[in-house]
């Protein structure tokens, strides 16, 4: 009937007890009547468009719920049924749909996605091959272009110069210089969004090795369509969660980095197979990111991260490839912004990972055996090192990986965060500073070889040693540093006078002494 009223249900507690089966039940016979004849879609759709309906809608989208039990069965059987029944008003005309709408079933279905409990796979289902990589869900791409939406992001996010491609060119064989960044990213995000379809055959393939085999979800079937002669029991079964992990948006990442340990190369028979898995799921995240970054807010920064590092471990030379060396790239600039390190907590326990220090030691094993010098490569290692994380993973690269100090060839002005970060506040962890003293004093790092790792040594040996710490293990290392053979190491600890990135000194000097460093070290010589 076309003059069916939803308002007439629709007070401030429309979805009781009372009326939720009522509607489950009416949008189940809108959605087979549209199986059966399209042209009833007319009729119906405009449940749909109800008011109310849409501020619920908007309610559970909005929610902090991360657990099924908030949600009673039958209500997300009602959630996943109007994202269905929307689906199919979407293919018969979606030039009748407005953008609020598609906007608000892009962020219904990925919500739902991570709410469904195990005992509705059949939903799940739905939802991955029929919703959530819809292209017209797309909109922003499909309307306007990749090169309006980064516009528009770049415009938002304090992002710094962009990482060098991976390519090489093979006459000069220097790296050729940098695409502007917009043209870039809108590059990967017009991809991403012609590859949809792939992609959804991705996470479908793994949806069915991974979280849900095909007899599980063929009984899930009979039970949401209610086949009762293919079902023994229509009882559900205890559910402890939802059927998707919080991070499933990388899923196929970690399925391949699950099948592989550290030191394990990809077969060669399936490399091409295993980079397209990789690069569909980063051009995926790419694309939420830019276009509908609220479904993500879930998943913490700390990781996202951790799975793009899981990618290094994946394969000797997967980042390597092109497509995903620019899609690892245009993700780290996004988790390199200020809003986005601000809330990067490495001291916090991270989804999926035992311990974020045992990926990091795995990680820095990798990039001392295969990393090249490759700078994206050199970023990540990077991050963990600033001083507000904790001083372990400091200590896990200059001193259980000091060998991958060679290799990690930054210089000032390629690094992803402000410089700051790594220098400010002083270290006073004297291990660590004796590590940085024995580096500069081996030449394990020269200013030419690794300019940002000198300057970092340099500026906190020379921090500690002249700081107003009166201990016995400051004057050590003082001392330590007055008898450095080295003449120009001692020369650039003691008249340290700050960074810089002009020339290729990393850092500035001061003439001379200043008349307290001049007692310091009087002092010094005097006691002894």
């Amino acid at each position: 009937n076309s003059d069916i009223d939803v308002r007439s249900l629709t007070k401030p507690d429309w979805l009781c007890v009372a009326y939720a089966d009522w509607l489950l039940g009416l949008f189940r016979l809108c959605v087979s009547a549209t199986q059966i004849h399209k042209g009833v879609l007319s009729k119906v759709g405009c449940v749909l468009e109800n008011v109310l309906l849409l501020e619920y809608l908007e309610a559970v989208v909005l929610s902090q719920v991360t657990k099924p039990p908030a949600l009673s069965y039958g209500e997300l059987e009602l959630l996943c049924c109007t994202v269905n029944l929307f689906m199919m008003k979407l293919a018969c005309d979606k030039d009748s749909v407005d953008k609020s709408s598609l906007r608000l079933f892009r962020h219904l279905s990925h919500r739902l996605a991570a709410l469904l409990p195990s005992s509705m796979a059949h939903w799940t289902h739905q939802l991955l091959s029929q919703a959530i990589f819809h292209p017209t869900l797309y909109w922003e791409v499909e309307n306007h272009g990749a090169d309006w939406l980064v516009e528009a992001d770049i415009t938002s996010l304090s992002l710094r110069e962009p990482l060098q491609s991976a390519s090489i060119n093979e006459t000069s064989g220097t790296p050729p210089p940098p695409p502007p960044l917009g043209r870039a990213v809108s590059t990967l995000l017009t991809r991403a969004f012609q590859r949809l379809s792939s992609i959804r055959s991705t996470y479908l393939n793994v949806f069915s090795e991974c979280v849900c085999p095909e007899r599980q979800l063929a009984q899930s079937r009979h039970q949401a369509l209610e086949h009762p002669m293919a079902v023994s029991s229509f009882l559900l079964p205890p559910s402890p969660g939802p059927l998707l992990p919080l991070d499933w948006v990388l899923l196929p990442v970690i399925a391949e980095s699950n099948k592989r340990t550290i030191s394990a190369m990809i077969p060669e028979e399936s490399s091409t197979e295993v980079v397209g898995i990789v690069t569909g799921t980063l051009s995926f995240l790419l694309l939420l990111e830019h276009t509908h970054p609220e479904v993500l807010k879930s998943l913490a920064v700390g990781s996202k991260l951790a799975r793009l590092m899981c990618i290094f471990l994946i394969g000797g030379d997967l980042f390597l490839d092109g497509g995903v060396h620019d899609l690892l790239a245009a993700l780290l600039r996004l988790y390199c912004s200020e809003k986005a390190q601000q809330s990067l907590d490495l001291s916090s326990p991270i989804l999926g990972l035992a311990s974020f220090y045992d990926l990091y030691i795995e990680f820095l094993a990798q990039f001392a055996a295969v990393s090249y010098g490759d700078r994206l490569f050199g970023c990540f290692v990077l991050l963990p090192l600033q001083q507000r994380y904790p001083v372990q993973l400091r200590m896990a690269l200059w001193g259980e990986y000091p060998v991958a100090l060679r290799a990690l060839g930054l210089t000032v002005d390629q690094v992803p965060v402000p410089l700051e970060r790594f220098l400010e506040p002083m270290e006073t962890h004297l291990p660590l500073l004796e590590l940085y003293f024995s580096a500069l004093s081996t030449s394990s790092i020269s200013f030419q070889r690794s300019p940002l790792l000198y300057l970092i040594a340099v500026h906190h040996l020379h921090s500690f040693v002249f700081s107003k710490e009166l201990s016995s293990k400051r004057k050590r290392l003082l001392n330590s540093v007055l008898k450095l053979n080295d003449e120009e190491v001692k020369r650039h600890v003691l008249l340290y006078a700050g960074a810089s990135t002009v020339g290729q000194l990393p850092l500035k000097l001061a003439d001379s002494l200043s008349k307290s460093q001049r007692e310091t070290i009087d002092s010094l010589t005097i006691t002894s």
